[in-house]
């Protein structure tokens, strides 16, 4: 479900970064560049949540090998 979403949102956001950009005279290569640096910019904030995310804890204890 991740990926499909993946797969739409990332062309849309850089497709729309760089229609308006282009729309407002700015040139091609410019306004790609700033949609490729929104995308980045969800990586870092997605970077940020995932270092918020505390780890399940275990469904049950771990085996003791040995003694």
């Amino acid at each position: 479900m991740v990926g499909r979403f993946a797969v739409i949102l990332g062309p849309l956001i850089v497709g729309g970064a760089n229609l308006m950009l282009h729309a407002l005279g700015v040139s091609s290569e410019v306004s790609a560049r700033a949609g490729f640096s929104l995308l980045s910019v969800l990586f870092v904030v997605g970077g940020i949540l995932l270092l918020n995310v505390r780890p399940a804890p275990a469904l049950c204890a771990p085996l003791k090998v040995g003694k």
